[in-house]
């Protein structure tokens, strides 16, 4: 798991949507001839400083941590609309990163120093949506660190392979004829010609009431699901070239003959063609189990106490 990821996400989807309300009015945030508020100084962080806001700095460390976030969902976004034309090109140029300081980072910090000097941050329902922020943003990073220790061996997925082959069997697919009639009389009749020897297409061409029975009545591969429940039943148990027994459609006035021409399908694919898909689905289920264990734990050494007679 790449670590870091939640943070640098919600940094890119706070600045968002500053640069969504608006790049142009940047310049006027600038130009305004109002006199600056007396601010309390602010420890220099850690880093190259390229920008101050008032009391605020912005160091090129963090214009390299937005940047990248910036880039990597214009990114996803043409991946997954490829066919959309989103107006935003990725930050590369030196220019292109200077105009995302300005119109995006900058513009970021003059609004939040405003909402700090109103007071905004001091309000009930901002204070307990900060606090389940902070909460949910630990509770992500303290799981990131968790299942980043989770590792998925060779051995292991070979195991899996060997242990579940027929679990992995591709659908099988079976080529059918077939013969419908309005009676079963008529059926019937179909049916011991057929035994008789007469060719299965023939017969579906005399007697089929079907759309396919110019064809012969073929049908050509299908799958389970194509016709009744009765349907699929009889084709899967017949043997290649077999012939069906007289099978009543259940919810219609109509009677079928079943004959297998041919089988394809059903194999199970080599575990190279597999190995990314099984060790994805190891990483992720041993992953729920480190996270289900920390769980545990906690409840254990940690007193919880559920009123239930209060919920509502």
């Amino acid at each position: 798991m790449n670590k870091g990821v939640f943070p640098k996400t919600l940094a890119f989807v706070i600045a968002m949507s500053f640069f969504i309300a608006g790049c142009d009015n940047i310049k006027s945030l600038f130009n305004k001839s109002a006199p600056p508020k007396k601010v309390e100084p602010v420890a220099k962080p850690q880093g190259t400083i390229i920008a101050t806001v008032g009391s605020a700095y912005i160091t090129l460390e963090e214009l390299d941590r937005y940047v990248e976030a910036y880039n990597e969902q214009i990114e996803n976004y043409r991946e997954i609309y490829p066919d959309q034309d989103i107006g935003l090109e990725k930050a590369e140029t030196l220019d292109q990163k200077i105009d995302l300081l300005k119109n995006d980072l900058i513009r970021q910090k003059l609004i939040y120093q405003e909402a700090i000097d109103r007071g905004l941050d001091k309000k009930e329902d901002v204070e307990t949506a900060l606090k389940e922020f902070r909460m949910n943003l630990l509770v992500a990073s303290l799981v990131s660190e968790v299942v980043d220790d989770v590792d998925v061996s060779s051995g292991e997925i070979e195991d899996y392979y060997n242990t579940n082959k027929e679990l992995m069997r591709g659908m099988e697919e079976r080529h059918v004829l077939e013969i419908v009639t309005v009676s079963e009389s008529q059926a019937n009749n179909a049916l011991i010609e057929v035994l008789q020897g007469t060719d299965f297409t023939d017969v579906a061409r005399s007697y089929s009431i079907s759309t396919t029975a110019s064809k012969g009545g073929d049908l050509g591969f299908i799958m389970p699901g194509t016709k009744f429940p009765q349907f699929d039943i009889a084709v899967y148990s017949l043997d290649l070239g077999r012939t069906s027994t007289v099978i009543k459609n259940p919810d219609a006035n109509e009677y079928y003959i079943v004959k297998v021409q041919a089988i394809r399908g059903g194999e199970t694919k080599p575990l190279s063609e597999l190995w990314d898909d099984i060790e994805l689905m190891l990483e992720q289920t041993k992953q729920k189990e480190a996270i289900d264990n920390l769980v545990s734990k906690l409840w254990r050494q940690i007193k919880v106490d559920i009123k239930t007679s209060e919920i509502r």
